[in-house]
């Protein structure tokens, strides 16, 4: 089976994560990699992702990626 990978990418949409995620996790293809990253979010976002995974298991593979600095769009 093929991996597909998901990714995820926030800046400032702390409201939006548990919802986003919750759509992510339930996805239901077996070979299923998501990829998490946010651009230096100033609010919290990165710590509303933080917690989400850690208390949201899932079958999936799943990788978070932080930027130190907001790159933008085009980074």
């Amino acid at each position: 089976m093929i991996k597909v990978s998901l990714v995820v990418a926030f800046y400032k949409q702390d409201a939006f994560v548990s919802d986003v995620l919750d759509g992510c996790w339930n996805q239901d293809y077996e070979n299923l990699e998501i990829v998490i990253a946010d651009d230096a979010s100033p609010d919290a976002t990165w710590a509303r992702i933080e917690e989400y995974v850690a208390t949201h298991p899932t079958r999936h593979t799943v990788r978070l990626h932080r930027h130190a600095q907001n790159v933008g769009m085009m980074g």
